[in-house]
C-alpha cells in the first residue's frame, strides 16, 4: 500500500539567515523516527471508520535510509500543502521556495536547509508561520507491535520519498515543528504558559522540547476522546441494531400467538368454503391461499388472462366473485321464504272458511236424468 501523506512532525533549531536577494535561508528539522498517528482515511483503509486513529512505526532504518535523505534535495517549499503533488507541470503554481541541501540524521530527527525565496512566503516566516510539514510517498506495511518506548503500532512505514516540505500553521507534532528562530548566541530564556495560569521560565534551547511534550500529551488526549466518541457511535448504532432485533422478534412472536393462528386457520376455513362455493368440488388440498384464489377466478373467467395480474388485483376479484355468489343465494333464500310465507298464508285461510257439503247420490242422479238430453 503506497500513499502520499503531509508529515506533520518537525523541531525547532536556532539559525536564520536573510541573503542579499531578500530570500531566507535557514535550517530546519522536518522528520523524526517513532511512532506517529494518522487517521483511516488518510491512509485510504476503508475496513474501518475513516476517523480512527491509526499507529505508523517510523523506523530509523527507513527514515535515515540514505536513498530517503537525498530524496530531500531540490524539492519545492510550499506554502501550505497544494491540493496535488508538485511536479513540472505545477512546481511553479505552488512553490514558494526549495530544499537546498539532503537530510542528515540529528538525534532522531532529520535536518535540511530550506530557502523561502517567495516575498510572501519570507513575510510568513518572519511573522511567526514557521512550523514544516513534509509531503512523501511511503509504503505501509500491515505489521502490528510495540516500540522500546512502549508504543503500539499497527503499520510501519517504509520506502519513504519526499515530495515537497510546506509551511504550516499548526504542525502534527506540534510547535517544536519549526524553522530556525534566530542566529546561534545568547539563548534567551523563554516563558511557557502552564493550563493553571502560571508562566514559567526555561531555557530556550529547550522550551520546542517541553512544548512539544505538552503538545504529544494534549493530541493524545484528543485522539482518545475522537476514539471514544467513534466507540460509542458505534455502540449507538449496535444499541440501534438491537432495538430493531428486538422490534422484529416481537413482531415475530405477534405472529404465532393463539390469536393470530386462530385468525390465520379462520381465514383458511374462509377461502376454502368460499372456493368450494364459487367452483363445484374444488380440490384446495396442497394450495396455498394465493394459489387458490388464482385458481378459481381463472375457472370463473375463463375468457381473461390474468397470469401477470398481482395478489391485490386477484384479492379484489376473488371477493367480487364471492359477494356475487353470497348475493345470489341470499336471494334465492329470500325467494324460497316467500314462497313458503304464501303457502302458508292460503293454508290458514282455507282452514278459516266452512267447505260446502256435496250429495254425490243426488249429483249422479241428475246426471243420469240428463243424459238423454246429450246429443251424439
Amino acid at each position: 500500500m503506497r500513499v502520499l501523506v503531509h508529515d506533520r512532525i518537525s523541531y525547532a533549531l536556532t539559525s536564520r539567515t536573510i541573503t542579499d536577494e531578500g530570500y531566507l535561508l535557514a535550517p530546519a528539522h522536518v522528520a523524526r523516527t517513532g511512532v506517529q498517528q494518522y487517521l483511516a482515511s488518510e491512509l485510504g483503509l476503508t475496513d474501518r471508520n475513516p476517523n480512527e486513529i491509526i499507529n505508523v512505526y517510523r523506523p530509523p532504518e527507513e527514515v535515515f535510509s540514505p536513498a530517503s535523505l537525498a530524496t530531500y534535495q531540490h524539492k519545492e517549499l510550499t506554502d501550505n500543502h497544494p491540493p496535488e503533488m508538485v511536479s513540472a507541470d505545477t512546481y511553479r503554481q505552488y512553490s514558494v521556495g526549495q530544499v537546498v541541501s539532503i537530510g542528515q540524521q540529528s538525534g532522531e530527527f532529520v535536518q535540511i536547509d530550506v530557502m523561502a525565496k517567495d516575498s510572501s512566503a519570507v513575510s510568513a516566516i518572519q511573522g511567526g508561520k514557521v512550523e514544516l510539514s513534509s509531503g512523501y510517498y511511503a509504503d505501509y506495511v500491515p505489521e502490528a507491535g510495540v516500540t522500546d518506548a512502549g508504543e503500539n503500532y499497527e503499520f510501519v512505514q517504509r520506502n519513504i520519498v519526499i515530495n515537497h516540505v510546506a509551511l504550516v500553521d499548526k504542525a502534527r507534532a506540534g510547535h517544536g515543528a519549526r524553522i530556525f528562530d534566530r542566529q546561534t548566541g545568547d539563548e534567551p530564556m523563554a516563558v511557557i504558559t502552564l493550563d493553571n495560569g502560571r508562566t514559567v521560565e526555561i531555557e530556550d534551547k529547550t522550551a520546542a522540547l517541553v512544548e512539544d511534550s505538552i503538545k504529544r500529551i494534549i493530541d493524545r488526549a484528543e485522539a482518545a476522546e475522537t476514539a471514544l466518541a467513534a466507540r460509542d457511535a458505534e455502540l449507538e448504532k449496535e444499541k440501534a441494531r438491537a432495538d430493531q432485533s428486538e422490534e422484529a422478534l416481537a413482531k415475530e412472536k405477534e405472529k404465532t400467538s393463539d390469536a393470530a393462528l386462530d385468525a390465520l386457520v379462520n381465514e383458511r376455513l374462509s377461502v376454502h368454503d368460499a372456493a368450494r362455493q364459487l367452483v363445484k368440488d374444488f380440490d384446495c388440498s396442497g394450495k396455498s391461499l394465493d394459489q387458490i384464489k388464482r385458481e378459481v377466478v381463472a375457472a370463473l373467467h375463463p375468457q381473461r388472462d390474468f397470469t401477470d395480474r398481482d395478489m391485490t388485483y386477484i384479492n379484489a376479484v376473488f371477493d367480487m366473485d364471492k359477494e356475487e355468489a353470497e348475493r345470489e343465494e341470499t336471494d334465492e333464500e329470500e325467494k324460497k321464504r316467500k314462497a313458503a310465507d304464501s303457502h302458508s298464508q292460503l293454508a290458514q285461510d282455507m282452514a278459516g272458511k266452512p267447505q260446502p257439503t256435496v250429495d254425490a247420490r243426488a249429483v249422479i242422479q241428475q246426471q243420469t236424468a240428463n243424459a238423454w238430453k246429450t246429443e251424439n
